[in-house]
């Protein structure tokens, strides 16, 4: 988690420990008079990174370079007038470890003074160096216990070692209010039934247009939709009557997920659907001579929905990929889930993926309340207003 404010002011509140260290003055990388005593200082920088991302943890951990400790309070920001650079880092590290270190430095600026950050973020554990250099030892596990570095047992080596599969935990995402939601999670479906006629919001031609008494409505390429009344009264039936849902999965270990997908199914009900579409808000007018415009797929960065079915059950897959530890992965579209009648249905499948051993199963429900009215014309205007409203109009 990128360092701001907030979170700063938290971590000074908190004590040393496995995820936390503070230092008051910069690594003294250029204080050694010969190559030996340089390498010795390096070393200490190197041993504290590898403590820290060999440390048993759930959570990211810090290097706060620049702040004084005050045990039992809160601790000091007192800064630092030189910064290492980040890129130099990872290759004095990175060319000594069996494998790359996961970590980051970066300035930050509080309050008006300049702090030195490490982060690192929960990873593989059992890194080690390959080679002896300053005081360190290859092939030494060095660990962070409590506020202190130490070697690592003979039974912590083991666990460390030992390949543990991902926790992931699937629920539903409700884009357009709360966000990610547990199960079961309740829907409300609003029928308006009778519908208005069809023909209640049709538009009327366009005026006349004269020129000399020529009339040049001929040769516009704009046309009434005729259909633009009932494409309305269907848009506004569809948005009260089904909610758009997606999924998201939390990887809730420390062990990267590997091509992590989704395979689930609902049995067929009466009165319940689903979509993976709605229809498009339509147009009340209509250029004949307009090209068609193919949507972009440059914000599709999640996960994608492929949605079939058969006379039993709807067939639900999601490809999320790779989820790193305490990442969360939701679905870049959403499918329409709706119900004509109370009932709770349940979304039943697996998590399968390449380190997964075996899949995980995993259930979610979904609950309709439903309420049930005659269309009106302020139904339909609601969600005119609303479709504008996302787009940044005021009105139509």
């Amino acid at each position: 988690m990128q360092m701001d404010g907030i979170l700063l002011e938290s971590l000074l509140h908190q004590e040393e420990g496995p995820a936390l260290d503070f230092k008051q003055a910069q690594y003294p990388f250029d204080k050694g008079s010969t190559p030996d005593k340089r390498a010795i200082l390096k070393g200490e920088f190197i041993k504290d990174i590898l403590a820290m991302a060999n440390a048993s943890r759930e959570v990211t951990a810090y290097i706060l370079i620049g702040v004084e400790e005050i045990r039992g309070g809160q601790s000091r920001i007192i800064g630092i007038q030189n910064h290492l650079d980040d890129a130099n880092l990872h290759q004095l590290i990175n060319s000594k470890t069996q494998r790359p270190v996961e970590f980051s430095y970066y300035p930050f600026s509080y309050r008006g003074c300049e702090i030195g950050v490490i982060e690192i973020p929960v990873q593989d554990r059992f890194l080690y160096l390959t080679q002896d250099y300053g005081k360190l030892h290859e092939n030494v596990v060095y660990i962070r216990d409590g506020s202190s570095t130490r070697t690592a047992r003979p039974d912590e080596f083991i666990e460390m070692s030992t390949l543990r599969p991902p926790m992931l935990d699937l629920d539903w995402a409700d884009f357009a209010n709360e966000g990610v939601v547990n199960s079961p999670y309740t829907v409300h479906s609003l029928i308006l039934e009778p519908i208005l006629d069809e023909d209640t919001f049709q538009p009327a031609p366009p005026p006349a247009q004269n020129l000399y008494g020529i009339d040049l409505s001929a040769l516009s390429t704009s046309r009434p939709n005729p259909e633009y009344s009932k494409e309305l009264i269907l848009y506004t039936l569809c948005k009260a009557s089904f909610k758009p849902l997606g999924l998201c999965v939390h990887n809730k270990s420390r062990v990267l997920g590997k091509r992590i997908r989704f395979e689930g199914s609902i049995a067929k009900s009466d009165g319940f659907a689903i979509l993976d579409d709605q229809p498009e808000f339509p147009k009340k007018y209509r250029n004949v001579l307009a090209p068609a415009v193919l949507p972009s797929l440059d914000h599709f960065d999640g996960a994608s929905m492929e949605l079939s079915d058969d006379e039993e059950c709807w067939s639900i897959h999601v490809e999320f990929g790779d989820i790193r530890p305490d990442e969360q992965i939701l679905t870049c579209d959403t499918l329409w889930f709706g119900s004509r009648e109370p009932k709770s249905i349940r979304l039943a499948g697996r998590l399968i993926g390449d380190n997964l051993p075996e899949p995980i199963k995993c259930e979610l429900e979904l609950r309709f309340e439903i309420e049930c009215r005659p269309m009106s014309i302020g139904d339909v205007e609601f969600h005119k207003r609303a479709h504008f409203e996302a787009l940044g109009y005021e009105s139509e």
